[in-house]
């Protein structure tokens, strides 16, 4: 015999802002949970100069944000930093995004919201004259990025495996 779970609209909290840099434009989220868990990333012009790339943390169960504020999570902070796109193994998140300096990522860990190593890093150790839209898929701790690279007057598709434990 099945069971039917059934969800009252009074039993889910109202819409939430999840962004506190709210100086400018914050634009492209994207979300993942895991373990009733979510990690929203966005792009965030909140400097006025470049966009960076910005997360927010909740708890899907009651709706709570995870923390008093939005979090930096790009340590490259020349030129854009846009369209970030992310995945979840185990309790790991890998964010990538577009940057002038090529596809970069950092790893979050989403038990703790801890932002893990010192750094972002690069993805994408090739760089022509363009790397655009990241996308990702995961099996185990390891992380397929996929990119489109501007080379000349091609457009070529490129792609690297992560190891989303060890960020690299």
């Amino acid at each position: 015999k099945s069971m039917q779970l059934e969800v009252q609209p009074k039993d889910l909290p109202n819409d939430l802002v999840l962004s506190t840099s709210n100086a400018g434009e914050q634009t492209a989220p994207t979300v993942a949970i895991a373990n009733n868990r979510a990690l929203i990333v966005w792009h965030s012009l909140d400097n006025a100069l470049n966009y960076d790339i910005r997360g927010r943390m909740m708890d899907v169960t009651t709706g709570a944000v995870i923390g008093p504020n939005d979090f930096l999570i790009n340590t490259l902070v020349t030129g854009n930093q846009l369209r970030p796109t992310i995945a979840i193994s185990g309790n790991l998140v890998l964010v990538a995004w577009e940057s002038v300096n090529g596809i970069r990522g950092r790893v979050i860990d989403l038990s703790t919201g801890n932002l893990m190593g010192t750094a972002d890093f690069a993805i994408s150790t090739v760089y022509t004259t363009g790397h655009l839209y990241p996308k990702i898929s995961v099996s185990g701790n390891r992380a397929f990025v996929t990119w489109q690279a501007l080379n000349g007057t091609s457009k070529d598709i490129r792609g690297r495996v992560v190891d989303i434990a060890t960020g690299g």
